[in-house]
């Protein structure tokens, strides 16, 4: 069995709270197959609307290129054809307790730096969420391989145990590139949307629309104890994901003038990513720091932007990381 996890927020005036979801497969090829399933009609709908093509359609495409009419059709279809995943759907909710067990984490969360405030520390938890999703599943179930969507901050005892439990793949802008992932961030993004337009955020109002789903709560408290519980032993330390990226990487250099977000939503980005998906790896806009130290002779860089600028650059990455360089047109 595999696995896929993703989170996204919910936010309903003031209120804000973290819904993960977990995906659980037999087989990557099961994945594309029920994504396919559920996916086809967003993917349809936005080819009509828009006249846009995406390897991998997310939220992102939904929500952004059609009509919220069209959206919230969408939702209701999303967590329809949800129901028939049954028990392999699982959900997380978590959000702060109120009381004295919240003073008191809040208080440790400061210590520890991970925010002054209610609302940082979730921030904080968001970014490792996925994380406590897959910690939840592999109580129930085993699996052989766990995909999660980029996730980055402190170690906890999540982090040791999950690694101990499986083969652990963090990918970079996963929802753009696997199947699975999107599929998660899909299912996500259409509960909190249903339940925004229900009411409250709750383990019952989550069950009556997913019936058949695992639904579990994990208090915000809960996280930071298991951040503290680890900082204890390691201070300071931080989750090391990029040595748990699926290989090869297919690292994308645009010409500093051309905006990240046209990049990434455009055509060229979109066969990147499905080369990369293709080969069992990843594809992402290059970030020296973070990148360059995990480059290899698999790896490949592809430099947009005009002729004589990615020329020279191409020339350059060759030089510096003996991968394999391309050059390509963004239009």
């Amino acid at each position: 069995m595999i696995g896929f996890f993703d989170s996204c927020w919910y936010s309903k005036g003031t209120f804000r709270a973290i819904v993960g979801v977990g995906v659980l497969f037999r087989s990557l090829e099961e994945s594309v197959r029920v994504y396919e399933r559920i996916a086809s009609p967003i993917r349809q709908l936005i080819r009509r609307v828009s006249g846009r093509e995406f390897f991998v359609v997310k939220s992102d495409h939904m929500t952004k290129l059609l009509p919220e009419s069209d959206v919230e059709r969408l939702f209701y279809h999303v967590l329809e054809e949800a129901k028939r995943i049954g028990e392999s759907l699982l959900v997380v909710i978590t959000k702060f307790a109120r009381g004295e067990a919240m003073q008191r984490v809040l208080a440790l969360a400061r210590d520890l730096g991970l925010g002054a405030s209610q609302m940082s520390v979730l921030e904080t938890i968001y970014h490792l969420h996925p994380l406590v999703v897959a910690h939840r599943a592999l109580k129930h179930v085993r699996l052989g391989e766990v995909y999660l969507d980029d996730i980055h901050g402190p170690v906890s005892t999540y982090w040791f145990e999950v690694l101990k439990a499986t083969k652990l793949r963090v990918v970079p802008r996963g929802d753009w590139q696997y199947e699975g992932l999107a599929l998660a961030d899909i299912i996500g993004t259409s509960l909190v949307g249903v339940v925004r337009r229900l009411g409250r955020l709750s383990i019952e109002t989550v069950r009556e629309l997913l019936p058949s789903a695992r639904i579990e709560w994990v208090p915000a408290e809960d996280i930071v104890e298991a951040i503290a519980s680890a900082q204890l032993v390691r201070p300071g330390v931080r989750m090391n994901v990029a040595s748990l990226r699926p290989r090869p990487q297919y690292l994308v250099v645009a010409q500093p003038d051309i905006p990240r977000s046209v990049v990434e939503w455009s055509r060229v980005m979109s066969e990147v990513y499905r080369r990369a998906r293709e080969d069992g790896g990843f594809a992402k806009l290059f970030a020296r720091d973070e990148d360059a130290p995990y480059i290899s002779e698999r790896d490949v860089i592809i430099v947009i932007g005009r002729p004589e600028w990615a020329g020279e650059q191409a020339a350059l990455f060759r030089r510096m990381y003996g991968c394999r360089v391309e050059i390509v047109e963004l239009y």
